[in-house]
């Protein structure tokens, strides 16, 4: 039997290329629409700008506390320190356990589930499993039951020249 398919709505172009305004546009379409899952990051929109670094997290969090949402199914990913593709990394279980208390602080029920991401192919194995330090985390259960810790290690290939993502907000 295959598990049902879920669309999840991405974040990584809020603040860059889609407006706060826009992305609130963006979300009040997707609930309406029924959906409820969210997918954001500590370092979107990864544009290699600093002063932009968490500005998908902020938007989101606004339109979060604005519309009173106690229903999204947010997933964050932490361990990026910065938005600049570089490949420094913080998985260690004391950043991991502040993280996911301060996601669980920010978000409440509406944090569904952290990933932990490793940016680089260096990462090593055992420094890519933070699920060690997520059996003392104090976050409450979502819905009845636990978040779920997922690991996610990926190279992010370098782009040259003017790169812009495809836009279908034309």
């Amino acid at each position: 039997m295959t598990a049902p398919k879920s669309l999840v709505l991405g974040t990584a172009q809020w603040g860059w290329n889609i407006s706060g305004k826009e992305a609130f546009l963006l979300l009040d379409a997707w609930l309406q629409a029924g959906f409820r899952a969210v997918d954001c990051a500590t370092n979107y929109p990864i544009n290699r700008n600093p002063a932009d670094f968490r500005a998908a997290e902020k938007i989101l969090l606004e339109y979060v506390r604005a519309h009173g949402l106690h229903d999204l199914q947010v997933t964050m990913k932490i361990g990026s320190l910065d938005n600049l593709r570089s490949p420094e990394v913080n998985l260690s279980p004391s950043f991991i356990l502040m993280m996911g208390e301060e996601y669980g602080r920010l978000f409440r029920e509406n944090l569904h589930c952290l990933m932990f991401t490793g940016t680089t192919a260096t990462t090593r194995p055992t420094s890519a499993l933070p699920w060690r330090a997520w059996r003392g985390c104090k976050m409450r259960p979502v819905s009845g039951r636990a978040c779920r810790a997922s690991v996610s290690r990926s190279v992010m290939p370098k782009r040259t020249g003017n790169y812009r993502s495809p836009s279908i907000f034309n």
